[in-house]
This record gives C-alpha cells, structure tokens and sequence, in this order.
C-alpha cells in the first residue's frame, strides 16, 4: 500500500484523491461550504484510539470538527486537527494520540468509481421532438373536453 499525507499546512484540492491510503488537508470555509461537510451523515466523538477502513473503489472523508490527534497506517502517519479532512481509500487507518478533549468526527464514504459522471449524463431525459410535444398537447386537450363534457352530464342530472 501507498500512503501520501499531506503536511498539515496543505490546501484543500478537489482533483486530487488519495491512492491507496490516506491524505490530510486543511479545508477553507468555501470548500466546507462546497462539500456541504455539516450535512455528512456520520457524527462520532472518539476519545480513545480506533480504526476506520475504506474499502476498494471507497473513498471515506472525515472531517475533524473538534480535536486533534494522529492518523497512522503502516510506517506513514499525519498529525490532525481540528478544520482538516482525512481522506481514506482502499485501506485502514489507526487513529491516536487523542487529546483528553476527544476528537469530534464528521464523516461520509463515496465511491472512486470514474465512470460515474457518465452514468449521471445518461439518467438525463431527453428533450421531446414537435411530434412528441403535439399529441401530448392534443392529449391534454382531449382530457380537458372529456372533463368538462362529463362535469356537464353530472351537472344536468
């Protein structure tokens, strides 16, 4: 497994992903606000040392509200605080060297999946065709005469 972790003073890059392992960066308000962080399902606070895994094609994002500690895997390992996100993919990593405060933990998994984008552009409906727009409008007509002639049958009664 490769590890790259990010030294603590790192920009946040939304292009860049980790490879195999782990990566920390600091996060600005804008890319809180563009990650919409505070709306992340998972919510933890930890006070003791712990294991989080991400597995293959995963990628876990964990953001530190609160707190600060280490982040370990193998021979690599990142100290964390407070405004980072750690970033897991296919692999597991070892928090500790938690403070006696705990650490605050804001998390959600995604998938690394590159052919994604794509599949979201073919979900798109395709624009209707004047044929297409016509009947459906003749449609809509013919309903609207059906409705108003049996409201006038009931109404005669």
């Amino acid at each position: 497994l490769r590890t790259r972790a990010a030294p603590q003073g790192a920009a946040y890059t939304r292009c860049s992903s980790p490879h195999c392992g782990f990566e920390v960066q600091t996060l600005t308000e804008k890319d809180m606000e563009e990650l919409n962080v505070f709306n992340w399902p998972g919510l933890e606070k930890r006070v003791e040392d712990f294991e989080q895994a991400a597995g293959e094609g995963e990628l876990k994002m964990v953001y530190v509200k609160e707190g600060s500690g280490v982040v370990r895997e193998g021979e690599q390992s990142a100290m964390v605080r407070a405004g980072q996100v750690v970033m897991i993919s296919d692999g597991t990593v070892s928090w500790g060297g938690i403070g006696d405060e705990g650490l605050l933990l804001i998390s959600t998994s995604t998938t690394l999946d590159d052919d994604e984008p794509d599949a979201v552009a073919k979900d798109e409906p395709e624009d209707l065709s004047l044929k297409e727009a016509a009947v459906m409008l003749g449609a809509g007509f013919a309903f609207g005469a059906v409705v108003v002639l049996g409201a006038g049958l009931v109404g005669a009664f």
